[in-house]
Formats: C-alpha cells, structure tokens, sequence
C-alpha cells in the first residue's frame, strides 16, 4: 500500500523545491499533489519545473487563497490512495526517509494516524513542537479520517487542532515520531519583522478558533489545558518577536 503526499503552499517560491525534491526519495509514497492556494508569486512556476523530474508530481493551482486546511482538503479530494501525508512547503532539511517514518505506522495498520515531530538544533523550532506537538503539519493519516473533520474551508490554520480534538473525542488511534535535523522557516523570516508578526498573530487566532469551535461544550480540565496553552504560545510569539527585532536592529 502506497500513500500520497499533499503539500499545500502559500508564496512559498523560495522554498518549495526543497521539500519536493526531498519527497522524491521517498518509498510509501507514489503520488505527490502540491496545492497551490492561490499564490501569488512564482510557486506553481517552480513546481512544474520539476514535473519532468517525477513522474509521481503534479500541481494544482487554486485561483484565490481559502486557507491552508481547503488547500489540504483540495488535495485529499484529488488523492488517488486512502492513505495521505501532509508537509509544509517551507521545511529545512528533510528528506524521503522522514516521509516514510510517518507513513509506515499508518500503512502497517498500527495507527490511523501519524504526527511528525521536527527536531532540530533550531530553537524554536523544536520549541514549539515541544509545547504544543499536535500542531504540527507533518502527519500521515487515512484519507477518511480527515475527511470526517466538518467545516474545513472555515479552519484555515486551525485545521491541526481540529484534527487532534477529533481523534481525542473519538480515540482514534494516533502516534508521535520524530523528524530528526528539520525545522520549518519562521513567518517572521519569510515575510520580515512586522508583516510575520501579523501573520503569527492570525495563525494563533485561527488555532484558537478551532479550540473553542462552535457548539461545542467545553470540559473543565480541557478548559485549564487550553488557558495553559493560549498563555504559552503569547509568551512563545512576544520572545520570537522581541528576538526579531533585535536581529533586525543590529
């Protein structure tokens, strides 16, 4: 059984290469779909550049940006294998084997699903996979399952939380392992001090949308965990920014 990686990108030109170059190595994978939502820059020139390369690679380029959890379900839907992998667009140092390391469990039917832990010399990085890992956008997992999350093009970037508060209140079987030597580039990076501090901004109030979803009565050590969360990532996004500044200055 094979899997199909998904790698939705956003203005990712710089970077994009990288990660599908990397993905051409990888065993369980024998179809990779980068969805394009709608970027504005030269991502979808990049990747067709490269579709000579693999046989496996195709694009699709969504007309305007709906957030990152409609492009992931653009490509679920377009997937030709129950199984999917998802990777971000902007990841340093990855390789196909770390795709299989995520797809195996799944493939071998110990788990439904499969959370990539970056782990790198990267601070930050590591840091927040610390704090809060279910965040991360490296998984691999059956196609039903995320198809069974409801209001996706809503999401944006709140879909990983849908995710992990999905498969908690249903137990489903899921399973962490660690991406040795990656790490993902920082929005302040990719965008510079102010308009990355925005976007953090925005991508921490989509999270937290996706915690507190509508309908959706709150149990009380869950509510405690979620204070506990929001508080860490403020802290974690008032350093980051801080350190920016400083860099920026000198």
């Amino acid at each position: 059984m094979k899997a199909t990686l998904i790698i939705p990108a956003y203005n990712e030109e710089d970077r994009i290469s990288e990660v599908v170059l990397s993905s051409f190595d990888a065993v369980f994978v024998d179809e990779i779909i980068v969805v394009s939502d709608g970027s504005t820059d030269r991502t979808v020139e990049v990747v067709q550049s490269l579709l000579h390369q693999d046989t496996r690679l195709k694009v699709l380029a969504l007309p305007d940006n709906k957030g990152k959890a409609s492009a992931m379900r653009q490509g679920v839907l377009d997937a030709k294998n129950s199984i999917v992998v998802f990777m971000d667009a902007d990841l340093k140092g990855v390789q196909g084997k770390h795709i299989d390391l995520m797809v195996m469990p799944v493939v071998n039917g110990h788990v439904d699903m499969c959370i990539g832990r970056l782990l790198s010399k990267k601070f930050w990085s590591t840091a927040a996979q610390v704090i809060s890992p279910w965040l991360s956008g490296q998984r691999a997992l059956k196609k039903e399952l995320f198809l069974s999350i409801q209001d996706t093009d809503k999401l944006r970037m709140g879909i990983e939380m849908a995710l992990h508060r999905y498969s908690k209140q249903h137990k489903i079987p899921f399973k962490y392992v660690f991406l040795r030597g990656v790490s993902n580039t920082h929005k302040e990076r990719k965008m510079g001090v102010l308009q990355g501090a925005v976007a953090r901004a925005r991508m921490y109030r989509e999270i937290g949308s996706a915690i507190w979803a509508p309908g959706k009565r709150l149990k009380l050590k869950n509510y405690h965990f979620k204070k506990i969360y929001m508080r860490k990532m403020k802290r974690l996004f008032l350093k980051r920014s801080r350190k920016k500044t400083i860099d920026e200055k000198e």
